[in-house]
Order: structure tokens, then sequence, then C-alpha cells
């Protein structure tokens, strides 16, 4: 996969009383990069691709370098790996301007909804990620 770029403004809910972006706040960027990422490609959320196959986060962590300030224009870069037979790594670099602010990753495990238990990534869904 082509690494998928989103940019963001920081807005009023990210930062704190010293108008610096909180650290939840990294989160929301990697998941709005994520969303956007899974509409462009599947026309819908990857947790929603079927009634029969959901995607569910088992992991994430965020390193965080330099600050980031109110109205800060960040860019977001996502690259993705299919790591298990039922797990994908979305990995998440934040660059401020020329500068790596932060990055992470989110781990999702496929799974079968009514079981809730994993299952392997459907060969379709596969076939449009790489």
């Amino acid at each position: 996969m082509d690494t998928f770029i989103k940019k963001e403004t920081v807005r009023i809910y990210d930062v704190d009383a010293q108008g610096v972006v909180h650290y939840a706040a990294y989160y929301r960027f990697f998941t709005d990069t994520l969303e956007d990422y899974s509409r462009s490609k599947f026309g819908n959320y990857l947790s929603e691709i079927s009634k029969d196959t959901w995607f569910v986060t088992v992991e994430s962590k965020a390193t965080y370098h330099r600050p980031v300030k109110l109205g800060d224009v960040l860019e977001i870069h996502m690259n993705m790996n299919i790591i298990s037979k039922s797990a994908i790594r979305f990995d998440f670099s934040v660059f401020s301007g020329e500068k790596l602010a932060a990055e992470g990753y989110i781990t999702q495990v496929c799974i079968d909804p009514k079981a809730w238990k994993a299952k392997p990534i459907p060969d379709e869904l596969k076939n449009r990620i790489n």
C-alpha cells in the first residue's frame, strides 16, 4: 500500500489550557485518517464493511516527539500492513511542517461479530487493501 496522507488543522478541542495538543487528540488524528482512508478505499468505515465482518481495535500506541499547537496544520501519514491472517496494523506519522511531531499505530483484528472471535480477513478485502 502506498502511504495515505491526510491534512488536519489543530482545533480548540484538541488542546489543553496552554494551547498544546493533548495526548488524546493524536488518537483522533489517527482514527480520522483511518476513517478517511477506509471511506476512500471501501466507500464505508472499515469497522462496518459487512454484517458478518467487523474490525475491532486491540492495541494502540503513540509516541510524542515535539509539541503541536492550536492552529497548526498537520500532515498525517498512514501505512497499513497485514500482520497475520486476521490482523492489520496501521502505522501513523504526524508531521508539523517538516518535523515529526508524533508517531504511533493502531492494530485491528477481523472478527465474526456473532461469535466475537477472530476470523481470517476475507480475500476480497485483502485484495482491495494491497
